[in-house]
């Protein structure tokens, strides 16, 4: 990535953007119980300055909006002492962040797969599970 952005100049229509991401291993199979992130809103706001970041998202439903505050971590900081041009001239402070947690969870894949493939024909599916 370093040596993109030196380069940038150089390189038209070529941009770096930085953002978050969460990694879900099964995806659609477990969708129902992980559900979703999305942008803050207006009664989310809780004073957390990462909350007004423009792209910004948090959960929504499911396992997502439980845990949440584990998921996200905790943004770090850093202080930069900049010349008249923009460019970087020192950095003062810098207090890193940590990685939100993993969330593990016990569920069975192979039962989860095996009825996301049954019920993926349906149009309106519903499915229970019982252990007798």
């Amino acid at each position: 990535m370093a040596r993109i952005e030196v380069a940038i100049p150089e390189l038209a229509g070529i941009a770096i953007e930085q953002g978050m991401i969460r990694d879900y291993p099964y995806g659609a199979t477990v969708a129902h119980v992980l559900g979703y992130v999305a942008a803050v809103s207006e009664k989310e706001l809780t004073g957390d300055p990462l909350l007004e970041l423009p792209d910004f998202r948090i959960g929504k439903s499911g396992i997502e909006k439980s845990r949440d505050l584990s998921l996200r971590g905790i943004a770090g900081t850093s202080e930069i002492e900049v010349n008249a041009y923009g460019r970087v001239w020192r950095e003062i402070t810098n207090r890193p962040g940590q990685p939100g947690q993993d969330a593990v969870l016990g569920l069975d894949m192979a039962m989860q797969d095996f009825v996301t493939r049954r019920c993926a024909s349906g149009a309106s599916v519903s499915c229970v599970l019982l252990d007798a």
